[in-house]
């Protein structure tokens, strides 16, 4: 699984969320708590179309490195949750194309209206598949053509080459450290995926909180843990 693979991983594990009214989400709450230090205002009953972006990504990279990826600067001038500013911080690194420009494919960022909504495409075929963050007060799958006047335009994601990328379920883990093989705290709310399954796919989110053991286990950046009745892996950046 690649990084762009991974992303729509997590952003379709999340379709049917729904707000709790006002806007509140446990994505605001996330970039309010676990994240504190990452926009320059809080989040939590704003519009959240690009908060869900910025979440889905920071469920794979560090804060640092999502920041990096959208162009945004540090926290007290990061305004990267308003979707106007995450087009103008994405076109500076010159990631975004204007609709019909170029084919958009799996991964882009799509941006709608006069920059006023923001989803990431799902799949292209003779349409344009999107997952969309508070569409409707909820996580929700929409479907558009390629020449649809509601598309304002794209932009294509350039992970860094130096992330480490989740392995796959059906991948063992490939190194051991006796050193690892402890308890660990979660630090904050991250996906993990089974290593047994065939197709990588999300089976579980693990609270901020939960006590996960890890046998000393690894692939890359990421320990082979057990939460509960559920083992898989986990980002040693969200371990403590």
């Amino acid at each position: 699984m690649n990084r762009k693979e991974q992303f729509i991983s997590i952003l379709k594990s999340q379709v049917g969320y729904k707000e709790n009214g006002n806007n509140n989400t446990k994505y605001g709450k996330y970039f309010d708590t676990t994240v504190w230090q990452f926009f320059n205002t809080k989040k939590n009953g704003s519009a959240w179309c690009s908060v869900f972006v910025h979440w889905g990504l920071c469920q794979i990279f560090t804060p640092k490195e999502v920041r990096a990826i959208l162009g945004e600067p540090e926290p007290k001038n990061n305004c990267g949750a308003g979707v106007k500013y995450l087009w103008n911080y994405l076109k500076a690194k010159k990631c975004t194309f204007k609709k019909g420009e170029k084919e958009p494919e799996a991964g882009d960022l799509i941006f709608f209206g006069s920059l006023e909504h923001v989803g990431t495409v799902e799949y292209v075929d003779t349409k344009v598949h999107t997952i969309e963050g508070n569409k409707g007060d909820a996580v929700k799958r929409c479907t558009y053509t390629k020449t649809s006047t509601k598309i304002y335009g794209y932009a294509r994601l350039k992970f860094p080459e130096t992330a480490s990328v989740m392995p796959s379920k059906n991948e063992p883990a490939k190194e051991f450290d006796k050193r690892y093989a402890k308890e660990y705290e979660v630090t904050c709310n991250c996906q993990m995926l089974t290593a047994v399954r065939k197709n990588p796919k999300v089976i579980k989110l693990i609270t901020k909180g939960t006590i996960v053991k890890c046998y000393g286990y690894f692939t890359g950046n990421f320990l082979y843990v057990k939460a509960g009745n559920f083992e898989g892996y986990v980002c040693k950046n969200h371990l403590k």
